[in-house]
């Protein structure tokens, strides 16, 4: 897994922030303008940033037992049973939302 510092947690916080307003801008033009009831703010308000404990990125510090030992048992598992294990959990979660069962069908025929 990647490491990365502060600066670039926080970069891709504020990069996901700016694209998730850009969407919501299209969808406003693209369905016009809410009812005068139901409109947003006018106030934009800051993203909520949380501060990321001391030591947290610490690279000389060593993982624990428990968590280093739950590593090394995922990477025993072959790659394609992980692969199949994600997909069938997606395919559960879908399924509970109600998702089309055409994408079902071809989530399941990945795994044939």
């Amino acid at each position: 897994m990647a490491q990365y510092s502060y600066a670039e947690i926080m970069k891709m916080q504020n990069d996901a922030a700016r694209r998730v307003e850009e969407m919501q801008r299209r969808t406003r033009e693209m369905t016009g303008p809410l009812p005068a009831e139901k409109s947003p703010t006018t106030e934009k308000q800051p993203p909520k940033h949380i501060p990321m404990p001391d030591g947290y990125l610490d690279a000389s510090r060593p993982a624990p037992a428990a968590e280093s030992s739950a590593q090394n048992a995922s990477r025993a598992v072959p790659v394609a049973d992980r692969d199949s294990a994600l997909i069938l959990s997606i395919i559960l979660l879908l399924a509970e939302e109600g998702a089309d069962e055409t994408l079902l069908l071809a989530l399941l025929y990945m795994l044939a």
